[in-house]
């Protein structure tokens, strides 16, 4: 995949429009919060599980801290079983997790769990740590 810098896009562009005379206006940069609206939900169920640190650790409805909460508080010690995960757009890695022994789920960050770890809970011979 090729990444482009779009920073770097968007000055050669503005120069090209200064440069013919045509006025830039600049659009506003995306906003975590954009990446809020709705619940994300993924339905992958990778294999893998952690426990969660010791403090006060809201599960959220997408990968950012700016996003709601789900509702679930973890205190610390609890065990999450990995759904899939996720890098947001400042490169952090999320994860989405179902908290052991409850049917709650939500978004946590990883720096808020360590790696238990990882085993073939399916069964199917592979240890996939699934993508949302």
């Amino acid at each position: 995949m090729h990444l482009v810098n779009t920073r770097a896009l968007r000055v050669a562009l503005a120069s090209v429009l200064l440069a013919a005379g045509l006025g830039v206006v600049a659009a506003s940069p995306a906003h975590a919060s954009d990446d809020c609206i709705g619940s994300s939900s993924p339905h992958a169920n990778g294999d893998g599980s952690g426990i969660v640190l010791a403090g006060n650790w809201h599960l959220k409805k997408a990968p950012y801290s700016t996003c709601d909460n789900t509702g679930v508080v973890l205190h610390g010690g609890e065990i999450i079983w990995w759904q899939c995960q996720r890098y947001n757009i400042y490169g952090h890695l999320w994860f989405y997790v179902r908290v052991g022994g409850t049917n709650n789920k939500g978004w946590i960050s990883t720096d808020n769990f360590v790696a238990q770890d990882l085993w073939d809970d399916n069964g199917n011979g592979v240890i996939d740590v699934a993508r949302c």
